[in-house]
């Protein structure tokens, strides 16, 4: 076996506290607002062990995350009349996931460093150099920092006199024993606020009701361009908008792609807008049963036409900005959620 048995395993503890307010108030509002923290104790985790020990991994106790969340729900009753309603229901909330407690080694999963102190959601990589003195220590014996370097068009340091040839290639920020830096924060799967808005409308025997998202910063590691950026098929490439003489070159888009290792330069802004569903809805009722025959046998017909996934507005340039999940946005060619059409018809005798 290569995973190494661990008797002295625990089931892990949680402790949770919530406080809530609820206010009502003239006859159209409800407001509920709520704060909750959770302690999760010796979580069960996966860890590697070194080759020496004949073993790849061991299960274990390891570490305590605290969990924070925010959430406020808006209720508004705008109509409320015997022949027509309109209702809007908003939720924001606010999640932080911080480790608190980890007694292994930290270690890097390639995206995240699992170490105490650290955010789950945190995204840490490397920095494409975009200053001067981010390249300093890498300035070559006798040179002049100002001579020998100089930005490109995309804002990235390169060396001076190389733009748009094939000697042009990005430089990472190393530390000073020439090691590239893998510990820059380069984003967060965490979102600002999250938001969902519940619409419901009717008028007489019509009702409609749609329900959107919306998420307001956090980040999405696009992995997939990553890798098409390997293979020369990422959009970044085309330098056909491009005069001769100022396109770039494949070695550079090659530094680019930074042999799959996490940078800053492939993380982007998840923010959305979703109509995550909307239906529409038709009631035959007794008395229209009735002028049709039906009455007897019959008390209400409901039809209903469904839609999900009908809209998405990103400026993300991936499938969908919600790839993943909510502890580790990262896009490898992830498909998107299906877009549906249902209908159905409800008879109640």
């Amino acid at each position: 076996p290569t995973q190494k048995k661990n008797p002295a395993i625990k089931p892990n503890k949680t402790q949770e506290l919530e406080l809530s307010v609820r206010l009502d108030f003239l006859n159209k509002f409800s407001l509920l607002a709520s704060y909750s923290t959770q302690e999760n104790r010796d979580q069960i985790l996966r860890l590697s062990l070194s080759a020496a020990s004949g073993y790849s991994s061991i299960v274990t106790n390891a570490g305590t995350l605290s969990t924070k969340t925010f959430e406020l729900s808006l209720g508004y009753t705008a109509i409320q009349r015997p022949d027509m309603s309109l209702s809007f229901n908003l939720i924001a909330d606010n999640t932080s996931q911080l480790i608190t407690e980890f007694e292994p080694t930290p270690y890097f999963d390639g995206l995240q460093w699992i170490k105490e102190g650290n955010y789950l959601t945190a995204m840490y990589g490397q920095r494409f150099a975009t200053k001067l003195s981010e390249v300093e220590n890498q300035l070559p014996a006798g040179e002049v920092l100002e001579n020998y370097f100089t930005t490109n068009r995309d804002g990235y340091i390169i060396v001076a006199g190389t733009e748009n040839t094939n000697d042009e290639k990005v430089h990472r920020i190393l530390d000073d024993a020439g090691v590239p830096i893998n510990t820059f924060k380069i984003g967060d799967s965490a979102p600002d606020v999250s938001l969902g808005l519940n619409t419901d409308f009717s008028y007489k025997s019509f009702s409609i009701n749609m329900l959107w998202g919306a998420q307001i910063g956090g980040n999405v590691y696009n992995a997939g361009l990553q890798r098409m950026t390997q293979h020369g098929l990422a959009g970044i490439i085309d330098q056909s908008e491009f005069p001769e003489g100022e396109r770039k070159y494949g070695s550079y888009f090659a530094s680019i792609y930074n042999a799959n290792q996490s940078v800053d330069y492939y993380v982007a802004d998840a923010s959305f807008l979703k109509l995550r569903e909307a239906s529409v809805s038709y009631i035959m009722n007794e008395s229209m049963l009735n002028k049709l025959g039906a009455g007897n046998f019959v008390k209400k017909v409901r039809f209903t036409a469904m839609g999900k996934n009908l809209l998405v507005l990103s400026k993300y340039t991936g499938f969908d900005p919600e790839t993943g999940n909510i502890n580790n946005r990262e896009d490898y060619f992830e498909y998107p959620l299906v877009r549906s059409f249902t209908g159905s018809v409800e008879i109640t005798f």
